[in-house]
């Protein structure tokens, strides 16, 4: 029995993406290889970064699961939602908050990690410095997300919007980052034992210091820009 159309586009689309580059895959010869027609393409996905993103996504969800029960993980709708079909909604990000005002976001990098390594050969081409358009829509993922962090972890406190904004900027670049430099490392295994890798939370942990030593509590109305 031949595999679901959508499947095979996935399947073709992981083979052409290692042997070439996520910029070099045209959805032209995917259609013309698969026996196709390009609407059948467009009803089940919007671009080939949308194909890129909903293997990234549903990869990660089944490690995500494998992490963190459900009511901590972050969920949103994925792929296309088509004529009076329900959306469907994956996780995307593990939410787990281990004090007053404080979360851990290792979990969810650690579910990172083991998703670029069920596949490195495919991931290291996806988060190839040079795909712009895939990093971007990487990274518009997960800002909103990072934004909400940083405001849980303020609480009351005000900070600036230019702040905020810079902060959570440098919260998404760091998983950029990180993903990066997963798909070139020899030692993921390693770095997922907490015995000799127990920096995975780094960033939430220094935003918690900072927010600590700088009195932005003191800071009143009258002070404020808004």
């Amino acid at each position: 029995m031949p595999q679901p159309i959508p499947e095979q586009i996935v399947a073709l689309f992981k083979e052409r993406v290692v042997e070439e580059s996520l910029s070099k895959v045209r959805i032209s010869q995917l259609i013309a290889d698969l026996g196709i027609n390009r609407n059948t393409f467009y009803y089940h996905f919007e671009s080939k970064f949308d194909v890129a993103l909903q293997i990234y996504r549903r990869d990660l969800a089944r490690e995500l699961r494998k992490t963190a029960p459900e009511e901590q993980l972050v969920s949103g709708p994925i792929g296309k939602v088509k004529s009076g079909a329900p959306s469907i909604c994956l996780p995307y990000y593990a939410r787990i908050e281990i004090g007053f005002h404080a979360l851990d976001e290792g979990p969810f990098l650690k579910a990172l990690a083991r998703t670029i390594e069920s596949n490195k050969p495919f991931y290291a081409k996806l988060f190839d410095e040079k795909e712009y358009e895939f990093n971007f829509q990487f990274c518009s993922l997960y800002y909103p997300q990072v934004k909400k962090d940083l405001e849980f972890v303020l609480g009351a406190r005000y900070l600036s919007p230019e702040a905020k904004r810079f902060l959570s900027q440098l919260g998404t670049g760091q998983i950029m980052q990180i993903a990066h430099l997963l798909t070139t490392s020899n030692d993921v295994d390693k770095l997922l034992d907490e015995r000799v890798n127990p920096f995975w939370n780094f960033y939430q942990e220094g935003i918690q210091a900072s927010i600590r030593k700088h009195p932005l509590n003191r800071i009143t109305s009258s002070t404020r820009r808004y």
